[in-house]
Order: structure tokens, then sequence, then C-alpha cells
């Protein structure tokens, strides 16, 4: 697996102009399919929060009964789990989301992430993670919050950086042992 390149997006985004509105495939179910694509792909990882009803509506250009009807479909089906706060958040293995996740900051939900594709191979060792401005991109945070993260990922062993390169995965035998 390969490293996104400087200009790509989650999967989901660039997939927004892929909705066919004349298909025989419903609008809900194409989006239920994008998002679904995005966290087997591990864009979207175990304990993240899902995109909002809101974000989704204007992103495929959607009525909100579209995007609920999208959220409703992987909740039911067990991808995506509903939480405090009107929040929907990608289900681990089991179906579940771990309690310790959803009151994680929302820097160690970031680092929680990338240390999982480290993990499955998706960032792999001598090829640099995303950048900040990516990460910011991709998980919608603040560009503190994604420096918070990968200074985090650097405390615990997961990532190394250097100057004007960017930062890369730790060789395997450095990762800790936390479960992401």
């Amino acid at each position: 697996m390969s490293v996104p390149a400087k200009d790509e997006q989650p999967s989901w985004l660039a997939a927004c102009a892929e909705i066919d509105r004349d298909a025989p495939i419903k609008v809900f179910r194409q989006i239920a399919n994008i998002l679904g694509a995005s966290i087997k792909a591990g864009e979207l990882a175990a304990g993240m929060q899902v995109p909002s009803e809101s974000e989704l509506c204007r992103r495929f250009g959607v009525v909100r009964e579209t995007a609920r009807r999208a959220l409703r479909e992987l909740h039911e089906e067990g991808v995506i789990v509903f939480s405090r706060g009107r929040r929907y958040y990608v289900a681990s293995a089991d179906g579940e989301v771990n309690p310790v996740l959803l009151g994680m900051p929302r820097y160690r939900k970031i680092a929680s992430a990338v240390a999982q594709a480290i993990r499955s191979g998706r960032f792999p060792i001598g090829k640099p993670i995303p950048s900040e401005k990516e990460m910011v991109a991709e998980y919608a945070a603040s560009k503190g919050t994604v420096r918070r993260a990968i200074e985090y990922l650097r405390q615990e062993g997961w990532v190394f950086t250097i100057a004007q390169l960017g930062s890369f995965p730790e060789s395997e035998d450095k990762w800790p042992d936390w479960d992401v």
C-alpha cells in the first residue's frame, strides 16, 4: 500500500463527484457504499467520528434525509455506532467502539488512526506519513491538533521526523504494544 499523493483526498471526499443520480442504486446507498469503502480501506479507523449529516449534505449535495438514511444503513450493518452527542463513530471489528476512544482527545484519536494505518501497512516503513496539510484535510482538524498527534506518535515510538522531509514510520521493533 502506498501513501496518498499530496493532492489526494480521503476516498469518500474524492468520490463525492461520483454520485450518479440516474443510477438504479439509490443515492443514500451510494453514499453508504462510499463511506463503507473508506472505512474498509482504513481511512476512517475504529473510534473515529464519521462525517456528520451536515457534512455529507454539503459534500454530496443531498438533503438531510438522504444523508441520515446513508448513516442509518451503515449503523444497521454494524459498521458505525451511534453515540453521545448525536454522533456516529466507526465501529471496531466486534461492532462496538472502545469507550476509551470516545473520551479521548482529538489528537489522540488521530494518532490512533495513524498508528493503525502504520501497523496495517497503509503507511509503509521508509515512506513518509501524510503531511500536516494532508492530515488537516483528512481528519478535519486544526494544524495544532495534527501537530500534537504527530508529536504524540513520535513520543510513543510510532514515527520519527526528519526536518524538511516529514515524519516516517519507525521500524516494527520500536512500536509500542498499545492497541490501536
